[in-house]
């Protein structure tokens, strides 16, 4: 329900198709062949040694658009029976890219749970054919034309407040998409699921040579999309819309200096406290079957339904939704007693909020988050104003403890607290605490947009963040 209380207001303006007879030719109605005897002009007109006459030129051209544009405001209402069966076709090629995208999503969550790794190669082929058929349907002739008749205003007005927000997305999808080559999208979408076990690898041997190559062709085929799709100030305004909408970074830029300017000088002042916390009390472990219990169990706790979604596990834990009534939730290995309760209640958030979106909306592109950081502050919500909370583990820590007494009994609450909210730099995101996990996501938008914008290149990352890592 968030994302139509957020589209549903809208209106297109007003806008209408030719006028044709029964042919199927344009009409020429008085008005439009006014505008052609406006535009046709003289000889001397034509004599583009004079601005003014250019300048003359270009109105009576305007001026003969609008005139067949008047044809518009006098077209004859659709019939009922036209209306619903051009919304019905809308609807089946909504529910076309949902199949072939919620089907590309399962692949997606097998290949990081799952698939054996020589199956890489062809799942990448399947997944980018998935992709393309989902775009080619996206930017179809067929398409635009439901679009085109759909913003009409008389044809707006008709529809429900859900399918003027089905309308609207699918508009601002296909502006986005339109311009971008099918092949295009078929190749990000095959070298990037290529590159996961390649990142795989390198990320289990400390490598990032290994994995340069990829994320070097990744770049290139997002800055050839984000051209394509265009822009005003900066390449990646156009892939941050795609999952932003409405931001840019003219306002990341404004938003992440000030947070840089509290915050870096707040991390010191806490670095060079004498006040240090013991977190030795931590540096215990769950076996993988503890993990997988502990994790299915504070989901469970948390309200996330298994008799509608899964757990996994993957080389980072991370949420998909596949469709509805199956969410799945994954969760990564860890040597440490926190980690194993963090990550739940971090994916468990994300999986909270894709259960609660409505069936209503499953067959259809309004089946996902509103905008990514909306999907990300309900994860961040659980994990850290309630996880982090002291209120939550006076009523949870007795319960951890009966489950796991080995564990957590020598343990005091008050000593477990304080160890899960210290704050202390580390160069791994999803195990910062509250204070620093916001820098990791400034370093990385940063590096992302140098890149993006050709600032920086593939080899210049690991000098870049370590740079950054030290201020």
């Amino acid at each position: 329900m968030l994302r139509l209380n957020r589209l549903h207001n809208y209106s297109y303006s007003s806008k209408s198709l030719p006028v044709r007879d029964s042919s199927g030719m344009h009409k020429k109605s008085p008005s439009y062949s006014a505008g052609l005897k406006r535009y046709s002009g003289s000889k001397e007109d034509l004599n583009l040694g004079s601005s003014k006459k250019i300048l003359s030129l270009a109105n009576k051209f305007i001026m003969a658009i609008l005139s067949y544009l008047d044809v518009y405001k006098n077209k004859k209402p659709v019939s009922n029976e036209v209306f619903q069966n051009k919304l019905s076709e809308l609807k089946q090629l909504a529910e076309k890219i949902q199949a072939l995208d919620s089907s590309e999503e399962l692949a997606d969550y097998d290949l990081q749970t799952a698939m054996p790794k020589p199956g890489g190669d062809y799942r990448a082929w399947q997944m980018g054919h998935l992709k393309k058929m989902s775009h080619e349907i996206l930017v179809s002739k067929e398409m635009k034309d439901l679009i085109l008749f759909f913003k009409i205003d008389e044809n707006f007005k008709k529809l429900s407040e859900i399918d003027k927000v089905l309308v609207r997305e699918l508009s601002l999808k296909y502006e986005k998409a339109k311009n971008i080559p099918p092949e295009l999208v078929e190749e990000l979408e095959a070298v990037t699921a290529k590159a996961h076990n390649v990142w795989k690898e390198a990320k289990e041997k400390n490598d990032f040579n290994l994995f340069a190559p990829s994320l070097e062709r990744i770049i290139s085929l997002k800055r050839q999309i984000a051209k394509l799709i265009g822009y005003e100030r900066s390449p990646y305004d156009a892939l941050l819309d795609m999952y932003e909408p409405g931001m840019t970074t003219k306002k990341l830029d404004a938003i992440f200096s000030k947070l840089k300017e509290e915050l870096i000088p707040f991390i010191k002042r806490i670095q060079s406290s004498s006040h240090q916390i013991d977190t030795s009390i931590l540096n215990k472990s769950f076996t993988q079957e503890e993990q997988m219990k502990l994790a299915r169990e504070i989901a469970e706790y948390m309200g996330f339904d298994f008799s509608r979604g899964r757990l996994g596990r993957s080389a980072h834990p991370i949420s998909f939704l596949v469709g509805y009534n199956d969410s799945c939730l994954t969760i990564s290995s860890h040597n440490d007693l926190w980690n194993p309760i963090d990550t739940p209640l971090h994916e468990g958030g994300h999986g909270l909020y894709d259960q609660g979106i409505s069936e209503e909306f499953s067959k259809t592109p309004l089946y996902e988050g509103s905008s990514i950081a909306l999907h990300e502050s309900q994860a961040r919500f659980y994990q850290v104003i309630i996880g982090k909370s002291l209120p939550f583990w006076k009523h949870y820590y007795p319960i951890l403890q009966q489950s796991y007494p080995q564990h957590f009994k020598d343990i005091t609450l008050e000593q477990f607290y304080k160890a899960i909210n210290n704050v202390k730099p580390s160069f791994i995101r999803n195990e910062s605490d509250e204070v620093t996990y916001t820098l990791h996501i400034i370093i990385r938008y940063e590096i992302e947009k140098g890149l993006i914008e050709g600032n920086y290149q593939e080899e210049d990352i690991t000098k870049v963040w370590n740079k950054k890592k030290q201020k």
